[in-house]
């Protein structure tokens, strides 16, 4: 089975392509890019590597989110396309559990991996890594970090490993929540070689029109639209 693997979550870029369940080839870039303009020809020369087709590709991962809307837009609209033009089955994982799973080797350990949404909010879960592969035990959120940390700590929960876009927000982390600990380098970095890791067949999009990006909070177009239907006050966004 060939199965074809890609993040555009946040900042950095990766690309990867699994062939019978063996890692082939990843590309994964820290650079500010367009991803807009960088992901059609980086999975194009992925595949020329390979000497492959899209029509090759037996099944698509995408990272859904929650993290930047226009990198998930890109993300989410370039799996879309090529799933329906293509006809290869689409499956969906979360962008904070993606990058959780590159530090499966921390068996039992208790990892929440962060997004930066902000001013003090981040995109975060917890989840723990069991048999090598990290199950999420409170769902994925957006928050207010001092909220996330006092949950944790009333929930009795020690220990917790913290990684991603969170350099800026460690003093503050550590101050509230003394036991924590950091994930180092390049690990704090979505890499689609580990995404496999989390494959399931329950993940695979019945209805691919359907899909649309799991942002956790409005965007600005949708935050617009309510202050203009002020008679519509659905709550899109899941409290603690």
């Amino acid at each position: 089975m060939k199965i074809l693997a890609f993040d555009t979550s946040n900042n950095p870029m990766s690309v990867a392509l699994f062939v019978d369940g063996k890692l082939y080839e990843e590309v994964t870039t820290l650079i500010r890019k367009n991803h807009t303009l960088q992901l059609i020809p980086t999975i194009n020369s992925v595949l020329k590597h390979a000497n492959l087709s899209f029509t090759s590709i037996d099944r698509l991962i995408v990272a859904v989110g929650p993290g930047s809307y226009t990198g998930l837009r890109i993300a989410v609209t370039t799996a879309k396309t090529l799933s329906s033009c293509k006809k290869i089955p689409l499956e969906t994982v979360s962008s904070l559990q993606s990058l959780a799973t590159n530090v499966s080797f921390l068996e039992g350990k208790y990892i929440s991996p962060i997004f930066d949404a902000r001013n003090n909010n981040i995109y975060t879960g917890l989840y723990k890594i069991e048999n090598g592969r990290p199950i999420n035990k409170f769902k994925d959120r957006h928050i207010y970090l001092d909220n996330w940390i006092n949950f944790l700590m009333k929930k009795e929960i020690q220990n917790v490993y913290f990684m991603g876009e969170l350099e800026h927000l460690k003093e503050n982390i550590l101050n509230l929540f003394s036991t924590a600990n950091f994930v180092n380098g390049i690990l704090n970095v979505p890499q689609a070689k580990n995404m496999l890791k989390i494959s399931s067949e329950e993940n695979i999009v019945k209805d691919v029109d359907a899909l649309v990006p799991n942002y956790l909070r409005l965007s600005p177009a949708e935050a617009n639209w309510m202050k203009e239907h002020k008679e519509d006050q659905t709550n899109y966004v899941e409290e603690i």
